[in-house]
């Protein structure tokens, strides 16, 4: 089960059908396999910019989307899930910092474990962790610190008909 503790206010700019600038091509650059994949999504898919689409694996499960791409010394995994849940009681969550980053509109916060870079967000429910490593973790810069992982955050690719699905569902985490 994925926890993320996400707090502060969503804004307009947060992720939504609107936010789709190159959906088509990333989504073309999929295999079969992959789309199959996506248009079976139970959550709003967020997909690897097109650069990395081609060589993406997409996977899908009763209540979560997994996109998962390695090449060059460079993995990333992508997961979507409706079935994270709140785990801190109500004084917990008042003693939580608020979240110091924002990706997609929305706050957001950054861990490092093990070398692995990851973020973390909500957005409509779905719990979202976008993880980042690296074969070499101490001289790549896109693991040395969370700019490349915040910012490759900023670039996935929200296909807007999967965002339409996700609105009508029913249950998913609040």
């Amino acid at each position: 089960v994925l926890l993320v503790i996400s707090c502060g206010a969503s804004d307009a700019n947060e992720t939504s059908a609107s936010d789709t600038s190159g959906d088509e091509t990333a989504y073309a650059a999929l295999d079969a396999e992959s789309r199959d994949a996506v248009d079976r999504s139970p959550v709003p898919v967020l997909l690897l910019p097109e650069r990395y689409a081609a060589e993406a694996q997409v996977m899908v499960g009763p209540r979560w989307l997994a996109v998962a791409y390695s090449k060059d010394g460079l993995t990333l995994n992508l997961h979507a899930t409706d079935a994270a849940v709140n785990a801190l009681s109500e004084e917990e969550l008042q003693r939580v910092e608020p979240a110091p980053h924002r990706v997609r509109g929305v706050p957001a916060r950054t861990t490092v474990n093990a070398g692995i870079r990851a973020v973390t967000w909500e957005h409509e429910g779905v719990a979202y962790s976008l993880e980042v490593e690296c074969a070499d973790v101490l001289d790549d810069e896109r693991c040395a610190a969370p700019t490349f992982a915040l910012s490759l955050a900023d670039e996935l690719v929200a296909l807007p008909e999967t965002f339409e699905r996700g609105a009508r569902r029913v249950g998913g985490a609040r």
